[in-house]
């Protein structure tokens, strides 16, 4: 895949960059902030867009559609800066500057799993995955750090610091 998505104020495009087309613009003129990040599904039948800004939420779109499917709402002081569909896109993982990641039934929007991350300090991530038996949750952060979590037991199974000269720049199962 190969696609770009513009961001504005009141809505965004994504473009096959490959055949240079736009593919679907999506709008909700009721976006007081400008749309932030945007995230694909495994098999891009979806679109998860982030606002920050009094309306700090997390909107899921279909992509064939355009229509708004649900909204994940988060605190006013917390910036979700990262996200994860699982290979079934049942699960929607959020991370963030704060401590926690909060994994989502998709369609739902129920609360599964809330891991606690084993940081001293909040810190942005800026990668992570979901394995595809979702029996574990990794992340990258702005410390250039790697953690990866048992979701069942929400146990760290394995951490990794960065290292002089060195750090982990992304994660996929």
């Amino acid at each position: 895949r190969s696609y770009a998505v513009q961001l504005a104020t009141h809505n965004f495009r994504v473009y096959n960059v490959a055949q240079q087309k736009e593919l679907k613009q999506f709008s909700q003129p009721d976006f007081k902030e400008k749309l932030q990040h945007a995230f694909f599904s495994n098999g891009d039948s979806l679109l998860l867009s982030i606002v920050y800004g009094v309306q700090q939420a997390a909107h899921l779109w279909h992509m064939k559609t355009g229509k708004l499917l649900r909204v994940f709402d988060f605190n006013p002081d917390e910036f979700v800066t990262y996200a994860a569909f699982s290979n079934d896109n049942q699960w929607l993982a959020l991370y963030g500057n704060d401590t926690s990641i909060r994994i989502y039934e998709t369609f739902s929007g129920q609360l599964v799993h809330s891991i606690r991350k084993n940081v001293a300090e909040s810190k942005d991530v800026f990668g992570g995955d979901i394995s595809p038996d979702k029996q574990f949750i990794c992340f990258l952060d702005n410390n250039a750090s790697f953690q990866l979590y048992n979701i069942t037991n929400n146990q760290l199974v394995y951490e990794l610091d960065k290292q002089p000269g060195n750090y982990v720049t992304a994660a996929r199962f």
